[in-house]
C-alpha cells in the first residue's frame, strides 16, 4: 500500500509503541518507512520503517504520530501516523449492568498447585520461550492457603517500563497499577517483562509475547492455586495494547480485560490531517477466541495514543461481545456499560478528558469490574 506517511513514534514514560507485533501471524509492515504500522488482525503484526530515538521521542522525517505508551507525543509539519493493533482474545459480552456478579454456571477444575502442603511464596522468576529467557514477578496474599482458589491477574508496564517497576510501584505505591491494594489478599498478581521493542524500550511487540505469557500461566497453575474461571488481564499504554492482544490470543483462558489508553486488537491506525486533528482508519480485523468481558478506558486528549484508536478498541469489543448500541451510566465518571452483551460478558467504557492516563477511579473500578466473575 502506497503512502506518504513516515514512521514517528511517540515514546513517554508510559511508553509505547502504535504497532504490536504478536507471537502468531504478521501482517504486513511499513516498508522503507513509507507506511505507517500495522498491528496483524489474526494474531499478529509487523513494524516497518526505522526511525532514531531521542531523549523518549522517535521522529523519522515530518510527521506525528501517537503511539501506545508514553505520555508524551511528537508534533511536526505533515501528517502523524499511529497505528494500533495486536491479537486479541475474542469475546462475547454480556447484558451488562450493575448488578450482581456474572458467574459462570459450570466452575472449572482446580489447578494442578491446589492442595499442596507448602506455601510456594511470592518471587521473581525466569523462563526459557523459545530459546528467549522471560521473566516475571508473582505476588501472593499474605494469608496464601494452597486450599483456596485465588483469581489470578497479570498486569502489563508500558514502553520502558520493567516488571519490577509493576510490581513495587512507586515508593511502594499503586503496586501493579494500583490493583493490588483494592484485592485485599483475594488475588494473586503477575507482572511480565517485555523485551526490547522496535521503538527502543522495553515493550510488547515481539514474536513469543504471546507464548511467553501462555507458558508463564502454565508455570503458575502448577504452582500455586488458582481459580481457572477468574484470570484476568490488565495494562496501561503498551500495556493496554498487550491487554488486547492477549485477551484476543487467549480468550479461552482470559475472563476480563481491562486495557487503559491502549489500542488493538483490530488493524488501526491514525494520522493527523491538516487542521492538526487525527483522524483514525481501520483496516483489518482481529480474529480472536473465546469470550472476554471488557472495561476499556481512554482520554479525549491523549496526544501519544490518539482517542479515536480507543474508540476502535471499544468497537471490537462492543462487536465482539454481540453488545447493542445502547448504553446506561453506571455513575461513575462518564462511564457507562452497554445492553445486549451474551450474558456474563459485559463491556464498560469509561471515555475522559485526560491526556495520556489514566482516571484516578481506574483501579477500583477496574477490580469492581473484575469482581463480578
Amino acid at each position: 500500500m502506497k503512502s506518504s506517511l513516515r514512521w514517528v513514534f511517540v515514546l513517554g514514560s508510559f511508553g509505547a509503541l502504535t504497532a504490536c507485533e504478536s507471537a502468531e501471524e504478521g501482517s504486513a509492515g511499513g516498508s522503507d518507512g513509507g507506511s505507517t504500522a500495522s498491528i496483524g488482525a489474526s494474531g499478529g503484526t509487523s513494524t516497518g520503517g526505522p526511525g532514531t530515538t531521542t531523549g523518549g521521542t522517535t521522529n523519522t522525517g515530518d510527521n506525528v504520530a501517537s503511539s501506545m505508551g508514553g505520555g508524551s507525543s511528537g508534533t511536526g509539519d505533515g501528517t502523524g501516523g499511529t497505528s494500533g493493533g495486536g491479537v486479541s482474545g475474542g469475546s462475547t459480552g454480556s447484558e451488562g449492568g450493575s448488578g450482581g456478579p456474572d458467574i459462570d454456571p459450570v466452575p472449572p477444575e482446580p489447578t494442578v498447585g491446589c492442595g499442596g502442603d507448602t506455601n510456594p511464596g511470592s518471587g521473581a522468576f525466569t523462563i526459557n520461550v523459545n530459546g528467549t529467557d522471560r521473566y516475571y514477578r508473582i505476588d501472593i496474599p499474605a494469608n496464601y492457603d494452597s486450599n483456596t482458589e485465588y483469581k489470578l491477574v497479570f498486569v502489563f508496564h508500558g514502553l520502558g517500563g520493567t516488571a519490577d517497576g509493576t510490581a513495587d510501584g512507586f515508593n511502594g505505591f499503586y503496586k501493579y497499577q494500583g490493583l493490588l491494594d483494592q484485592a485485599d489478599d483475594d488475588a494473586i498478581f503477575v507482572a511480565g517483562q517485555g523485551l526490547a521493542s522496535s521503538s527502543g524500550g522495553a515493550g510488547w511487540d515481539n514474536d513469543g509475547d504471546i507464548d511467553f505469557i501462555t507458558q508463564a500461566l502454565e508455570d503458575i497453575r502448577t504452582g500455586y492455586c488458582i481459580d481457572n474461571a477468574r484470570i484476568f488481564v490488565s495494562g496501561g499504554s503498551f500495556g493496554g495494547i498487550m491487554s488486547n492482544r492477549v485477551g484476543c490470543a487467549m480468550g479461552d483462558d482470559i475472563r476480563a480485560i481491562a486495557p487503559v489508553m491502549g489500542n488493538g486488537p483490530d488493524t488501526t491506525w491514525a494520522t493527523k490531517n491538516d487542521a492538526d486533528e487525527w483522524v483514525c482508519s481501520k483496516y483489518g480485523e482481529a480474529s480472536c477466541t473465546g469470550d472476554v468481558a471488557a472495561w476499556v478506558t481512554h482520554g479525549r486528549a491523549d496526544p501519544t495514543v490518539a482517542f479515536c484508536l480507543g474508540e476502535w478498541t471499544l468497537e471490537h469489543w462492543l462487536e465482539q461481545n454481540g453488545c447493542s448500541d445502547s448504553s446506561t451510566a453506571n455513575g461513575v465518571g462518564e462511564c457507562v456499560e452497554y445492553s445486549g452483551c451474551a450474558t456474563g460478558y459485559p463491556v464498560v467504557w469509561c471515555p475522559t478528558d485526560l491526556a495520556h492516563s489514566s482516571p484516578d477511579y481506574a483501579p477500583a473500578e477496574i477490580w469492581k469490574f473484575f469482581s463480578r466473575f
